[in-house]
């Protein structure tokens, strides 16, 4: 929701892992919440960096960080 564009405006959906390919960061996918445990498990054990999607339900509640001067 935050970064996927409308297929209406013609721009379609960016390619995360292309993005991440691109500048040598390994990728992970996480789809569903019940992978997040194990999915993070995996991650943290690698001490390189990685580019992490996380795929939420559209009608998941985000709420935007506030700053600690708020």
């Amino acid at each position: 929701r935050r970064i996927e564009s409308a297929e209406a405006t013609g721009a379609g959906t960016l390619n995360l892992e292309r993005i991440a390919r691109a500048f040598d960061l390994n990728y992970d996918r996480i789809e569903r919440w019940e992978e997040v445990d194990d999915k993070l498990k995996q991650i943290n054990s690698d001490d390189r960096p990685v580019f992490v999607e996380v795929v939420c339900d559209n009608a998941q509640k985000i709420i935007d960080q506030v700053s600690a001067g708020s």
